[in-house]
């Protein structure tokens, strides 16, 4: 039960992270473009 939990976690953070570098990515193209 405890791995699955970490697991779980690690999953949870490492795909917040992946999401939040998207989304940074996403905000830059349109101020790129704009230049």
């Amino acid at each position: 039960m405890e791995t699955h939990n970490i697991l779980k976690f690690l999953c949870y953070t490492v795909g917040s992270m992946l999401l939040e570098a998207h989304f940074i990515t996403l905000a830059n193209v349109p101020v790129e473009l704009k230049l």
